[in-house]
Parts: structure tokens; sequence; C-alpha cells
């Protein structure tokens, strides 16, 4: 480094410090209040942080200054002989001065107090503001993730709404307007009808599932493979989910929670297949659990 880049440095340097008004010491130039003996460097601060002291002083010494003058006027009436009465009344009178002061430094203490809760009084409401401010753009915010996540279902909807007619075994429903337990509906296969690899099955008669080996590893990497294929199927999350719970693995919380979100955006379709709404109950509650 070269010497004028040394003295630009040091002016630099020199051009952010200052010296504290009490004890002489460098500071930041911008530093309100010295880091080593604690002094306020701002004349409004200083004078008012010490009008308290300064009022207590001036009085006092107003106090004192009226005694010695009653005093001396004691000695000067024994000096020449002035009658005492007139002597005890001065220094009555600067007893009641005394006490005026001390009147006086009370009513400020008050003063000060008042001064002190209605500063207070405003602190809390910009802080009450502060907070209805946050509170405001909470909202905002939930309001542009709302969009956001209407929009993500829009997408979903116009893309996979084919897989709301398909129920848990992977077939598909064609007639039905609101398929539910009673309804009557054609039926097909459709790319989802082998999902599960034979390891789970629905049944028709009480609507529970059914499956020896439903949570094998064979079958938990069958439900892998499935999800790998078709990320949108949240038959694949439920089975992992459950299987994973049984294993007490944490991740199954993942996996659920990923296919209630893919059951919410279907129950926007109307004539979605009414396993959709079963299973997401299921999980639901499972998450409560």
């Amino acid at each position: 480094m070269t010497n004028e880049e040394n003295k630009e440095e040091q002016n630099a340097s020199t051009l952010t410090q200052t010296t504290c008004r009490f004890c002489k010491q460098s500071i930041h130039h911008n530093a309100s209040r010295c880091h080593i003996c604690g002094s306020y460097q701002g004349y409004l601060r200083i004078f008012f942080t010490n009008i308290p002291l300064l009022t207590s002083i001036v009085l006092v010494l107003i106090a004192v200054a009226q005694v010695m003058i009653a005093y001396n006027q004691l000695i000067d009436a024994r000096q020449k002989q002035i009658d005492a009465t007139t002597a005890l009344k001065k220094a009555s009178n600067a007893e009641n001065i005394s006490l005026d002061s001390a009147n006086h430094i009370n009513k400020f203490e008050i003063q000060a107090k008042d001064k002190f809760i209605e500063i207070s009084k405003v602190s809390k409401k910009i802080a009450e503001q502060s907070l209805q401010i946050d509170e405001i753009e909470k909202e905002a915010n939930l309001l542009i993730e709302s969009i956001r996540n209407m929009n993500e279902v829009s997408e979903f909807i116009q893309n996979n709404g084919w897989i709301a007619k398909i129920d848990f075994n992977g077939i598909y429903h064609v007639v039905g307007a609101k398929l539910d337990k009673n309804s009557i509906s054609m039926t097909g296969a459709t790319v989802l009808s082998r999902w599960n690899g034979g390891f789970v099955n629905m049944s028709n008669d009480d609507y529970k599932l059914i499956g020896e080996n439903m949570c094998s590893d064979n079958a938990i990497e069958k439900y892998n493979s499935t999800i790998g294929n078709y990320p949108f199927w949240p038959y694949s999350h439920f089975m992992l989910a459950l299987c994973l719970k049984a294993k007490s693995d944490q991740s199954w919380e993942k996996h659920a929670q990923h296919a209630v979100n893919i059951f919410k955006i279907i129950s926007y379709i109307p004539d979605r297949h009414w396993h959709y709404d079963l299973f997401r109950s299921k999980l639901e509650n499972m998450l409560k659990e």
C-alpha cells in the first residue's frame, strides 16, 4: 500500500471519528452516546437528561442562599441589637422558601412522571400501529399465496383432472354425475389399474383395504415406483404414508400431507369419485393423532 493510500485511509478513518464531549476519547461521529463513559453527545439529550438535576441544584442553591441571607441578617440583628422578632420572621420566611422549593421539586417530579406516561402511551400507539401494519402485510401475503394456489389448482385440474373419476383400484368410472357408493356407472381399466402391483385393493363389500403383503418391502418399492411415474396419483402417497407410519418412520407425514394436498385440489372437481373424500378424511385423522 502506498503512502497516498495510507493517507487516504487515515483521512477516511478520521472523518468517521469525533471526540467525546466529556471524556475526550475517540468515538464514531454518528454515536449518540459515548461507549467509554456512557455520556450522551447531543446537546438536547444532555440538556433534557440533566433538567431534573439542574433544577434541583438551582433550587437547593436558592434555598441555601436564602438561609445564608437569613443567617447573616440574624447576625447583623444581634450586632445592631435589631429586634429578635424581626430576625425570626425572616428566618421563618427563609424556611418557607425552602419548603416552597421542595414543593416545586415535587411538582416537577410529578410533571416529569406525567410526561413519561404520555411518552409511554405514544410509544404504545406506535407499537400497535406497527402490529397493524404487520397484520396487513401478512393478509396481503396470504392473499398472494391464495392466488398462487388457485393457479396451481387450475393447472392441475387442466392437466390431470381425468384421475378424479378413477377409484382406489385404478378403475375409471365413465358414467355418473356425482359418483358415490350407490351410483351406477360404466367402468374401464386405465394405466393406473395395476399401480398397486396386486399388493393392496379396496373391498367393494365393506370398503376396507385388503392385502396380506400391503406393507412388505416389495409393496413399498412398488408404491415408490408409482410415485416416480405418476406423482399426481394420491393413493400411492397414501399407502406409502400408511406403511411408513406402521414402521415408525417419521417421513410418513410428508407423504400423507402430499396426498392430502392432491385430495384438496381434486375436491374442486364436482364429479370426482367418492373414494377421494373417504381417503382424504382418513389421512387428515391420521395427521391429527
